[in-house]
């Protein structure tokens, strides 16, 4: 592989890309890596796994081995939070699991507990093998080859919660289903019974300040190290009984004394519930716990428990927690199945007094709105069950009856974790995304142009929510901040107050722009910016009065923030012209067209001048100083093409020459990817030591290296190494059991904000980009490698489409699958704008008004000789390997 370069953990040491290479080796010693099975994951590895829950009210990840870990419904901090949370509660996991119990025709009873591992707990052993279709927020695990035990009855379970689009209610519902489906292999009918256990989590993993240390804001991160537990609350359980299902309620009446208001939940009931099935039976388990393994002698005798009666004590000196069962118990016939159903739900009250909060803050959660207690709550979700998970089925569906490949589906899906593991909405819908590892800090504007299609593509409502909480607190000379709320203070207000760090980034506000713009084009509805139009202003003006010198590029932070950049910086300029081309969208957007002229005067002038001052004949330089002394030309980065890819993407063409993209995007393969373990790219790239040279501990951002390298290589026509990139980054995690719980710094367990950086590509491998307000759409499709027929979802905020490509075929089609509005949606131009190619050689088509309504197709085949120009690179990566 040539020089490698080495990247390292926070705490110094090697972090392991290349030997978790070594997990699947490679065969016919041709290089070529044996890939798992994305959606049939066999053995993988935790801790993390799919997360179950809802928006903005924590989550429960079940992993691949049938482990509940990061058990955060209380909460969902990336530090301060889930770890510290599970180290001192270890006995979480051993109260946390799914076990069954069969009783066959001969009197022969067996019970096995529904998790990989080789431990006895509670009397039971569990599984060799399991095999795991993780595709988010789904998850199922089939098991085999039980350690001690023998079943007759094939066991899986399927677990799931809502996450619908564009509709926030249902997708922010503390909850998630458990169904356990057994299979009778035997040929006589057997007895069998699936009990769930579930620790008392109430007041457990919550925190506070210690006293005297209450404060309304925080001009750092906040100190997480400082927080202290919050003191135990006495817990009661009795029997619950709501529709068809029956159950346990864990609960306490103490109102917890809470020194600082957090987004924390302060849950004060759980609900624990079981469908009982035609014939069949519930028994419960009020009150046991890991030191006393008897407990569950009569479920393995019987498959159901003896309780001496419901109510009870779970904790009654909020001193040493216990944990509770529900065991449903059928007959199943001979080569038949049942499905033994529960429900997980959490009750979440309204803040009760904090000493301290900020301002007036909504600390609420959204689905108080519409459910005034827990019952009705829970109602809802037994009543709703079927619908919320075929609407949530609906937006995976195009995906997985897609040609992506496999492995692209998987990252696609489950890119979107982080609505549950980092999201912060309160009960007037103010929405924010903790960043992750930052003590708390969320929105992080910078990160967030990366992260945002997910949001903005299924929950535009709340996307909108958080660009308006940035224009609210809009700094005094314009400029946009970095973040907007914090998960142990509060969320800025309308009023211009925020309880985070005063200070911001260059990228801040170019991102805040670019993101209003695509608002605009993809909606057609121009409230949004009109509303922001005095803010929209103020932002051109900050950004033009930090340019310094000839370049005309601003001066200022920007978000590759732990290595030194130089102060004129190819990242800053690119991005800034990509702001210029959104000003002159919304110059027009707004009926301000001195502003769209100022930008487009602006954008010439700052091309030329970024040309001028850092283009070195193969790539863009790292920087210079002010006034152009001192390029950097030994320095390789890999986020110079930033601007490129996010104003192709967008529409608004190429930024730079299409042939100097092309070579710097050429010379960062050829380099600092290639040259990589797991082309897991450093940021910054010294060509003459030919290795990495940023910090240690955080050489490689992932999120970055997909979207400004992997993203802008498919759209100049290195289709193969982009989707190479995009594939190893996927593997490094997976390998190391990070899917879903990935971090931005290394590889390690840290829910980073921007993991949806994947939702990029369905556009990018079509080269699409809507404009409503114009009735414009561009398309540039291609072949995924080793296809005559590429079939590729496409996901708009206003409705959804598949684009098929079949050129030996002569089709070139564009199907509507679903409308969210009933407001009109007309097309009337197609730009035809094939990858590899520039922008300024794109062909626009009238079109007959093509109505935009689900179940119409666009017939674009008499179009397909100029769909067929685009210019596919021979790959430099992998030359003689075809993506998979």
């Amino acid at each position: 592989m040539g020089q490698t370069c080495t990247a390292f953990a926070q705490d110094g040491g090697d972090y392991g890309a290349q030997q978790a290479n070594d997990r699947f080796k490679p065969a016919n010693n041709a290089g070529v890596v044996v890939e798992p099975n994305y959606l049939a994951l066999h053995d993988a590895v935790g801790p993390s796994g799919v997360p179950l829950g809802g928006i903005g009210v924590g989550a429960v990840d079940l992993a691949p081995d049938g482990h509940f870990t990061r058990i955060a419904i209380n909460n969902w901090a990336t530090d301060g939070g889930v770890a510290r949370a599970r180290d001192e509660h270890p006995e979480w996991d051993a109260e946390a699991f799914l076990a069954l119990w069969e009783k066959d025709a001969s009197g022969h009873a067996v019970s096995v507990r529904l998790q990989r591992d080789q431990h006895n707990s509670a009397g039971m052993g569990g599984y060799r093998h399991s095999t795991y279709r993780g595709l988010f927020p789904t998850a199922r695990v089939a098991f085999d080859d039980p350690v001690s035990a023998d079943p007759h009855s094939l066991a899986s379970v399927f677990a799931y919660s809502g996450l619908v689009p564009q509709n926030v209610k249902d997708s922010s519902l503390p909850g998630f289903w458990i169904e356990v489906t057994l299979a009778n292999s035997d040929s006589k009918p057997v007895e069998a019974s699936v009990a769930l256990s579930w620790p008392d989590l109430i007041g457990r993993g919550v925190y506070d300040v210690a006293p005297g240390d209450e404060k309304t804001g925080y001009d750092r991160a906040f100190p997480v190290e400082k927080l202290v537990p919050m003191p135990g609350l006495s817990t009661q359980v009795e029997a619950l009984h709501e529709g068809t299902m029956s159950g346990l309620r864990q609960y306490t009446t103490t109102v917890p004394a809470i020194r600082q208001a957090t987004f924390q939940n302060y849950i004060d009931a759980v609900g624990l519930l079981a469908e009982i099935p035609q014939g069949g039976s519930i028994s419960v388990l009020p009150a046991w716990s890991g030191r006393n393994a008897d407990a569950w002698k009569s479920f393995r005798e019987n498959g159901a428990f003896q309780s001496m009666g419901v109510a009870a004590d779970l904790d009654k000196n909020a001193e040493a927690s216990s944990a509770s069962v529900v065991a449903i118990k059928a007959r199943i016939a001979a080569g038949g199945k049942q499905t033994f159903r529960f429900l997980v739900t959490w009750s979440i009250p309204p803040m009760s007094h904090a000493t301290v909060q900020f301002g007036n803050s909504d600390y609420g959660r959204y689905f108080q709105n519409d459910f005034r207690n827990f019952s009705s709550l829970m109602g809802y979700e037994i009543s709703q069950r079927q619908r919320i998970l075929e609407q949530t089925s609906a937006w995976q569906e195009p995906i997985l009856d897609s040609t992506l490949p496999e492995w692209l589906q998987f990252k696609l899906i489950n890119s979107g974790y982080t609505m549950y593991t980092n999201t912060m909405l309160n009960k007037h819908g103010d929405f924010s995304v903790m960043e992750g590892g930052m003590g708390g800090l969320a929105g992080t504007m910078d990160q967030r142009m990366v992260a945002h299609p997910f949001y903005q593509k299924f929950f535009t409502p709340l996307d909108r929510a958080e660009l308006q909480r940035y224009a609210d607190t809009q700094d005094t000379d314009g400029g946009i901040l970095h973040f907007d709320a914090s998960y142990f203070v509060g969320i800025a207000d309308a009023d211009g107050h925020t309880p985070v760090p005063h200070e911001k980034m260059i990228d801040n506000t170019g991102a805040w722009v670019i993101q209003l713009a695509k608002d605009y084009q993809q909606t057609g509805d121009d409230t949004f910016i009109r509303k922001n139009a005095e803010h929209i202003r103020r932002g051109f003006a900050y950004m033009k009065a930090q340019i310094r010198d000839g370049s005309f590029i601003p001066v200022g932070g920007q978000t590759f923030d732990d290595y030194p950049h130089p102060d004129i910086s190819i990242y800053t300029g690119t991005v800034y012209l990509a702001a210029l081309r959104a000003g002159a969208v919304l110059g027009r957007g707004i009926g301000d067209a001195q502003l769209s002229h100022e930008c487009d005067e602006q954008f010439r002038k700052t091309q030329r001048g970024l040309i001028n001052a850092l283009w070195n004949g193969k790539f863009f330089a790292y920087g210079t100083d002010v006034g152009g002394g001192r390029r950097r030309d030994d320095r390789l980065f890999s986020g110079q093409l930033a601007g490129q890819f996010i104003s192709r993407y967008a529409g608004w063409g190429d930024v730079l020459p299409i042939s100097e993209s092309q070579s710097a995007i050429s010379e960062l393969l050829r380099t600092s990817v290639r040259n990589s373990p797991d082309f897991y790219a450093p940021k910054v790239w010294d060509m003459d030591m030919q290795r990495g040279v940023d910090m240690p501990g955080s050489r490689t951002w992932p999120f970055y290296l997909e979207s400004y390298t992997a993203m802008p290589a498919i759209q100049l026509g290195y289709l193969t190494d982009g989707l190479d990139i995009m594939r190893h980054i996927q593997l490094v995690h997976l390998r190391n059991g990070w899917t879903w719980s990935q971090n931005l710094w290394n590889p390690a367990e840290l829910t980073y904000v921007a993991a949806p950086v994947t939702w990029f590509s369905p556009e990018v491998l079509s080269n699409a980009s809507l404009d409503l307000t114009q009735g414009r759409l561009t398309l540039g499709p291609t072949l995924l490698p080793g296809q005559s027929r590429t079939v590729i979802p496409l996901y708009f905020p206003r409705f959804w489409a598949t684009l098929e490509y079949a050129p030996s075929e002569g089709k070139v089609l564009l199907h509507i699958i679903r409308r969210f509005d009933d407001r009109p949606m007309v097309l009337r131009q197609i730009v035809i704008e094939p990858i590899g190619t520039a922008s300024d050689e794109a062909v626009t088509v009238s079109i007959p008004s093509f109505a935009v309504k689900a179940g119409a197709t666009l017939d674009l085949s008499s179009h397909l000789q100029a769909f067929d120009k685009r210019r596919i690179q021979t790959a430099i990566l992998e030359p003689d390997v075809a993506t998979h």
